[in-house]
């Protein structure tokens, strides 16, 4: 039987698998909401109002199982969530008016309100970078939330 290494990694063994566990401690696991304990937050930072920072930056191979931009609290802002893989842009949106905490875009994957979730498998081969900007100048209010392997 042979192997099509073009497809997410092939037969390939991943180096890392990185969710909401990878870094250590302890979650709840429940199974409303549950989509929001398994994957990686990382917070953006200080954003300039309108323009896109770099949350996430990967050389070398891998797929992306999941991959939301989310609000952290009710400030009303418009969100922009931008997805390069292998130098190729391959999802670029701004929200509409946000009001409402956990609210944003979702890239890849799909989540529901019952706690069900939907992975997807979207390969990179040399790299991957996720950017997020807001409306608003502000610290911590933004974040990514996501899981990926890494080839």
């Amino acid at each position: 039987m042979s192997t099509l290494s073009q497809f997410a990694g092939g037969a390939r063994t991943p180096v890392a698998l990185i969710n909401g566990h990878s870094s250590g401690g302890t979650h709840s696991i429940s199974p409303i909401n549950s989509w929001m304990n398994i994957h990686k937050p990382i917070l953006s930072g200080a954003l300039v109002a309108g323009v896109y920072k770099e949350l996430l930056a990967i050389s070398g191979a891998g797929a992306v199982k999941f991959l939301v931009a989310l609000t952290k609290d009710v400030t009303e802002r418009t969100v922009g969530l931008k997805v390069v893989l292998d130098g190729v842009t391959v999802f670029d949106a701004v929200s509409s008016s946000i009001t409402a905490g956990s609210c944003g875009l979702i890239a890849v994957g799909a989540a529901t309100y019952d706690g069900q979730q939907n992975l997807d498998s979207v390969p990179f081969n040399s790299s991957l970078s996720v950017s997020v900007k807001s409306s608003i100048s502000e610290t911590d209010k933004l974040a990514i939330e996501t899981s990926y392997v890494t080839y």
